[in-house]
């Protein structure tokens, strides 16, 4: 058994151990980051994996953040759907829903088809894609991609079709909301331009 001074020395030198790894980690997730950032590169997945020879594996996952610049614009913005999505408190507390469709809308990701489409083009059977039909939501993408993945979907593909989903789904509930509000997109857009600010952060994490 340590005395108390071994004790003492053992705890500074465990802090110093994980100074130094603390250092090193960020060092080579700044790596990892860098080579996410090229993956990315005109593609529309927000999720890159890489493994090692050894079979280990790390993954790099870009989040977007929406932060509310000018409050008072959400009024516009949402309209009849304005209590549905925003909560007066003593600041706007805007919903889930609502940060997705303002993230969406502020960063142009949105298009238009349908979830059926997507899945019919998919090389599974039938029998798959009618179920991948039922699972797929476009709301939660990490959960698409391991849908999708567990239908015999490769990483790769099934992160690009989960992304391309949630743009389907977004431009859903963005139609609805230019009928509900009798507003075009282009008006749209330029009250959310002013309203919200979209930012980026990442997150790595390395899989057993």
């Amino acid at each position: 058994m340590m005395n108390l001074n071994e004790t003492i020395d053992r705890l500074a030198e465990i802090k110093a151990i994980q100074n130094e790894l603390d250092a090193e980690k960020l060092s080579l997730e700044a790596i990892m980051q860098t080579e996410a950032e090229k993956s990315w590169v005109d593609k529309k997945y927000k999720t890159v994996a890489f493994k090692s020879d050894t079979g280990n594996k790390v993954t790099v996952t870009r989040a977007k953040t929406v932060k509310t610049l000018t409050p008072s614009l959400l009024k516009n913005i949402f309209g009849r759907s304005f209590d549905d999505m925003v909560t007066i408190e003593d600041t706007y507390k805007v919903s889930a829903e609502a940060k997705r469709l303002l993230g969406a809308i502020a960063t142009h990701e949105y298009c238009k088809g349908t979830i059926d489409d997507i899945v019919d083009g998919l090389n599974v059977s039938t029998e798959a894609k009618r179920s991948l039909k039922k699972k797929l939501k476009g709301k939660k993408y990490e959960t698409d991609i391991k849908n999708l993945v567990a239908y015999g979907i490769d990483e790769e593909l099934a992160s690009d079709t989960a992304y391309l989903i949630s743009e389907i789904i977004a431009w859903n509930s963005i139609e609805n909301l230019l009928k509900l509000n009798d507003m075009d997109i282009n008006n749209l857009s330029t009250l959310v331009q002013n309203a919200v600010g979209v930012s980026y952060t990442t997150k790595i994490s390395v899989d057993d």
